[in-house]
C-alpha cells in the first residue's frame, strides 16, 4: 500500500491542510470560503515575506474582475475567524499602500498518509534479459507475449468500456439531481416578503408581506389570506406538524410590541399565546415553543398552548441568541449566539440538550445568516460572501457527529448568489425541499419635510445608484445633504442638493470614512477614517479637510467604536464619545487641538452599537441625550454638562430606541425603533409623547438628522425585495 503526502502547516492553534483544503482550530474543523482559504493559503506559504496586494487579487480572483475592496473584506473575514486585530495583530500585518504578511510563527507538519490504491509492480525489458516479459519467464515465446499483450488491450478495453458505461449513468444520475430553483413569490420592494415557511409535507407555502399573510398551494399556486392580528405585521413563521395552523411572532404597529400567535389556515380567529416574545418556532411533535425574551438575550420554552413559559438559558455579557430552530428529535435546540464587543464580533452555532442542559459549540462563521438541520444529521446554512465581486451568498451543507453536534469534515457548497443574501431556511420533513428567503438590502438616503415637528411629508429618495448610501450632515445653509457611499468600491464622502438627482464626491482617500460631520465654523469636515476597511473593533483615525477640497490633515488614533457630534455656528466645539470599562465617557473636541478634557460619564452595561451612535448633543452644547439601551418602555437619559442632575424621559408604548437626534431648536428629538418586523421612526417631545413619522418593514437599522433650519429630515431607508425560492436536488 503506497502513501500519499498530506501537506499541512502549523500557526498558533490553527493548522492548515492544504491537501484536504481545510482550516482546523484545535483540531475542529473552520468553514472557510474557496477563495478566504485562498487568501489564507497564500499568505502562510509566504509567511514572513510581504504578499502584495496585486498578486493577492491575481491569485485569488484569477476568474473574475475584482476591486481592492473585495480584498480587504477578506482580509478582515480571515482576521475576524483567526481572532486577529488590526491594531495588534498576531497573525496578518497590514503593510500600508503595499499589501499583507503573515507574521506568526508557521510549522510545516506535513506527512505520508495511506492511499487506498494499490499499485501493481511492472517490470521492463533488460539488456542482461532481452526474453523477459510481464508475465513469462525465461523461456516465454514471442508468440505468448503477443497473446499477453492482446489479453492485456482486451482487459483494457473492457475495463474502459466499464467506465463508459459507470460514466454514462453518472451522467443520467446527475442530470437528474441537479439542483433545482424555483422562485415561489415575486413580490416588488414596496411589499418585501418578511417571512416564510414550508409546511412540512410540503403541500403548502405561508408567507407574509405588508399586505398580510398568505398560504400558498405549493403544487398548483392557488393563493389564500390568512386572518392576521388588526395593524400588525409578521416576523417569524413555524408550521405545527398537522399543518393546518401556524405560529407567528407577530408586531403590532401601534404600541411597537413582539406577540407570539397561533393562526389556522382555515378562516379562524387567531390565538395570542403569548406577549413580549419573538423569533417563535414549534417544535416537530408540536408540543412545544421555543422563542427569545429580553433584547434577544434570554432563550425560552412554553407549552403549545402557551402555558408554563419559561427561562433556559441566559446570554452572558456581550452576547444574544438569534434564529432558535429545533433538530429533528425535539430533544435539542439550535441557535446562533451573537458575540459584539470592541475586541471581538463572531457568532457561534450551538446545541443545547434539552434534557442535561449540556451546551455544544458546532462550528463558529462571523458571515452566518440562516441555518436549518436536516432529518438526517447534516446541515444547511447560508452565509454573506462576496460573489462575482458583489455582495452575495454562498448555501453550504455541513455533516455533523449525532453524538456531539459537532461538524464533522469540511462543509461542502451547494449554491452561491450574487446579489442576494438568505435570512431564513426551511426544510420539509422528507429533508427534500429547501426554502430559503432571499434579497439584498440596500441603503439609500430619503429626505423629508417638517411640519411642527410632528408633521412629515412629501418623503422622498434623494440617491440614485445601486449601491450603499448612508446620511451623516447638512450644509449650513439646510440645502446639500452629507453622506457616505460605497459606490466607488470604498466608503468614500459625497454631497447633494435636494434639487439634484447626482451627487458630488468630496473625499475619496484609500481607507472607509464613517461618522463624518461638519465643522462648528461651518466649513470643514471631520471624519473618521478606517485604512483597512470599517469595524467596530477597530480604532479609528479622526480627520479634518475643507469642504471644498484640499489634503486631509491627521487629528488622533481614536478607541474602537469611539463617535462624535459637532455643534452648529456660532458654537466652536465638538464632542467625542468612548467606551472606557462599561462606561460612555464624553470629552471636549476641539477641531483643531484634539481631545479635552471629560465633560460627562454614563454606566451602560451592553455592548456598543455597531452601527450607529445612541446619543446627541443639544444645540446649544449644554445637554447630551442617550437612547438608553434595551427595555420597555424606551428611556431617554438627559445629561447635563452645566452640573445639573440627569433626567430620565419614559417614552411608553415603545422599546428601547436604536438611534437619537435632536431637534433643530431643541426641543424633542428624532429616534428611531426597531421591532421583529418593522422599523419606526418617532418624533418624541420633553414630555414623552411621541408621533410615528415613517414606519417601514423589516429589521433594518434607521435613524434621522434634521437639518439646520428645523425644516427637514434626512434618514436612511433599506429598500429590499425579499423572495421565497425553493431549492431542489442538495
Amino acid at each position: 500500500m503506497s502513501r500519499l503526502p498530506q501537506h499541512s502547516l502549523e500557526f498558533g492553534r490553527f493548522r492548515l491542510d492544504r491537501t484536504e483544503r481545510l482550516l482546523f482550530q484545535d483540531g475542529t474543523p473552520v468553514p472557510l470560503s474557496p477563495r478566504l482559504f485562498d487568501t489564507l493559503s497564500i499568505l502562510v506559504e509566504n509567511s514572513g515575506h510581504v504578499v502584495e496586494k496585486d498578486d493577492l487579487m491575481q491569485k485569488v480572483w484569477a476568474d473574475v474582475a475584482v476591486e481592492e475592496n473585495n480584498l480587504a473584506q477578506n482580509i478582515s473575514a480571515l482576521r475576524r475567524i483567526l481572532g486577529d486585530t488590526l491594531a495588534d495583530p498576531k497573525f496578518i500585518e497590514t503593510i500600508p499602500k503595499r499589501g499583507y504578511r503573515f507574521i506568526a510563527p508557521v510549522r510545516d507538519v506535513s506527512k505520508t498518509g495511506a492511499s487506498d490504491k494499490r499499485q501493481f509492480a511492472t517490470h521492463s525489458q533488460s539488456d542482461e534479459s532481452p526474453g523477459a516479459v510481464l508475465s513469462g519467464g525465461a523461456g516465454t515465446t514471442g508468440r505468448s507475449f503477443r497473446i499477453t499483450s492482446a489479453l492485456g488491450l482486451g482487459i483494457a478495453f473492457a475495463g474502459l468500456l466499464g467506465l463508459a458505461v459507470v460514466w454514462l449513468a453518472w451522467m443520467h444520475w446527475a442530470r437528474h439531481l441537479e439542483l433545482k430553483e424555483t422562485q415561489l413569490t415575486t413580490n416588488s420592494s414596496e411589499a418585501s416578503v418578511t417571512a416564510a415557511a414550508i409546511s412540512p409535507d410540503g403541500k403548502y407555502l405561508a408567507y407574509a408581506d405588508s399586505d398580510g399573510l398568505y398560504v400558498r398551494v405549493t403544487r398548483t399556486g392557488d393563493t389564500h389570506r390568512i386572518p392576521v392580528p388588526a395593524v400588525s405585521v409578521v416576523g417569524t413563521l413555524s408550521w405545527f406538524p398537522d399543518g393546518t395552523r401556524l405560529l407567528a411572532t407577530v408586531t403590532s404597529l401601534q404600541p411597537n410590541v413582539d406577540s407570539i400567535w397561533v393562526l389556522s389556515i382555515f378562516d379562524q380567529p387567531p390565538v395570542k399565546v403569548l406577549d413580549g416574545g419573538s423569533q417563535a418556532m414549534v417544535s416537530h411533535d408540536g408540543s412545544q415553543i421555543v422563542f427569545v425574551r429580553g433584547g434577544a438575550t434570554e432563550l425560552w420554552l412554553m407549552a403549545a398552548n402557551g402555558q408554563s413559559p419559561h427561562r433556559i438559558l441566559a446570554a452572558a455579557e456581550h452576547e444574544s441568541f438569534v434564529g432558535p430552530v429545533w433538530n429533528w428529535d425535539d430533544k435539542h435546540l439550535a441557535y446562533g449566539r451573537v458575540f459584539s464587543n470592541l475586541d471581538k464580533i463572531g457568532i457561534t452555532v450551538e446545541a443545547l440538550d434539552l434534557e442535561t442542559g449540556k451546551i455544544t459549540v458546532s462550528f463558529s462563521d462571523a458571515d452566518i445568516t440562516a441555518g436549518t438541520p436536516l432529518p438526517d444529521g447534516r446541515v444547511l446554512y447560508a452565509r454573506n460572501e462576496v460573489v462575482s465581486g458583489q455582495p452575495g451568498a454562498s448555501l453550504l451543507m455541513v455533516n455533523t457527529d449525532p453524538s456531539s453536534s459537532k461538524v464533522v469534515g469540511k462543509p461542502r457548497q451547494i449554491a452561491r448568489w450574487a446579489g442576494s443574501s438568505v435570512s431564513a431556511l426551511g426544510v420539509t420533513s422528507d429533508g427534500k425541499r429547501l426554502l430559503a428567503l432571499r434579497g439584498l438590502a440596500q441603503a439609500d438616503v430619503y429626505v423629508g419635510d417638517i411640519v411642527g415637528h410632528r408633521q412629515f411629508v412629501n418623503p422622498r429618495r434623494l440617491t440614485f445608484n445601486d449601491r450603499d448610501d448612508f446620511p451623516a450632515d447638512w450644509t449650513i445653509d439646510s440645502q446639500q445633504v452629507l453622506f457616505a457611499s460605497n459606490r466607488n468600491g470604498s466608503m468614500d464622502i459625497f454631497k447633494q442638493s435636494l434639487n439634484q438627482r447626482n451627487a458630488e464626491a468630496l473625499i475619496a482617500d484609500p481607507g472607509d470614512k464613517v461618522s463624518l460631520h461638519l465643522g462648528p465654523d461651518g466649513h470643514s469636515l471631520l471624519y473618521f477614517v478606517y485604512p483597512d476597511g470599517f469595524s467596530p473593533t477597530k480604532a479609528p483615525s479622526l480627520m479634518r479637510t475643507p469642504l471644498t477640497g484640499g489634503p486631509a490633515q491627521f487629528m488622533f488614533k481614536a478607541r474602537p467604536a469611539s463617535d462624535f457630534r459637532c455643534l452648529k455656528p456660532p458654537a466652536t466645539t465638538c464632542v467625542l464619545s468612548e467606551w472606557e470599562n462599561r462606561q460612555l465617557v464624553f470629552y471636549a473636541l476641539d477641531p483643531v487641538g484634539g481631545k479635552g478634557q471629560v465633560l460627562a460619564r454614563q454606566e451602560i452595561a451592553f455592548p456598543p452599537d455597531v452601527v450607529e451612535s445612541n446619543w446627541d448633543v443639544s444645540p446649544d452644547g449644554s445637554r447630551i441625550a442617550i437612547a438608553m439601551p434595551q427595555g420597555s418602555p424606551a428611556q431617554i437619559r438627559i445629561l447635563s454638562l452645566t452640573g445639573s442632575a440627569p433626567k430620565d424621559i419614559s417614552v411608553p408604548d415603545w422599546s428601547a430606541f436604536q438611534s437619537i437626534e435632536w431637534a433643530a431648536d431643541g426641543m424633542g428629538w428624532y429616534v428611531a425603533c426597531k421591532s421583529a418586523a418593522t422599523n419606526t421612526l418617532l418624533f418624541v417631545d420633553p414630555q414623552g409623547h411621541t408621533s410615528a413619522l415613517r414606519r417601514t418593514l423589516g429589521g433594518y437599522d434607521t435613524y434621522a438628522i434634521p437639518s439646520p433650519d428645523g425644516h427637514h429630515l434626512a434618514f436612511l431607508q433599506y429598500t429590499n425585495a425579499n423572495n421565497v425560492w425553493m431549492v431542489e436536488n442538495f
